[in-house]
């Protein structure tokens, strides 16, 4: 039987695993609504505020944009994606319970390997080990709160982590030796 995850373990892996993460030149929340829908009314003042959205400490995103930007998880890049993240993550561990279930279980399948914004740079070279580890940690927790979140799709997801960690490692191998 696996050890039951506390939720502060959890908080504090991805806080450790994440700390000095930056945007640096990746698309802000703002700016992938804009690519979402350039066309519409509101796109002009979405890239007016993507010029004052948070660079430097994914800690100082406010809830109220990761409930009003979910369109990160599709029109983002690597770096955006790698910034979001521990974001939504602490959103979902926060908040599992509560009634805003639609980004609590969107970050589980957006962190797939098979998320399109893996194709640019693929998933195990977005994230370092030590945030890799602390993705797959927030993952068997969700697995583990039987209802509060989707524990099925976070089965899954975690499968394919491991499934794409243990074939690179295998081709490393493979490459060493050969």
């Amino acid at each position: 039987m696996r050890r039951k995850i506390e939720k502060a373990e959890v908080l504090a892996a991805v806080e450790q695993a994440f700390s000095d993460v930056h945007l640096e030149d990746g698309i802000s929340a703002n700016m992938a609504e804009y690519k979402e829908a350039p066309w519409a009314t509101r796109a002009s003042q979405y890239l007016r505020l993507a010029e004052t959205d948070e660079r430097d400490d994914w800690r100082k995103v406010s809830d109220s944009l990761l409930e009003e930007r979910e369109s990160i998880f599709h029109f983002s890049d690597p770096k955006g994606f790698r910034f979001y993240a521990p974001a939504f993550m602490h959103y979902a561990l926060r908040h599992h319970e509560g009634s805003m279930r639609f980004i609590v279980d969107g970050i589980i399948y957006a962190l797939s390997p098979d998320n399109n914004v893996f194709k640019e740079l693929p998933f195990e070279e977005c994230f370092t080990p030590e945030q890799i580890a602390a993705i797959m940690m927030f993952l068997e927790y969700c697995v583990q709160q039987r209802g509060t979140f989707d524990g099925r799709t976070a089965a899954k997801v975690l499968r394919s982590i491991r499934q794409r960690l243990g074939t690179q490692s295998k081709q490393s191998s493979e490459r060493e030796r050969g």
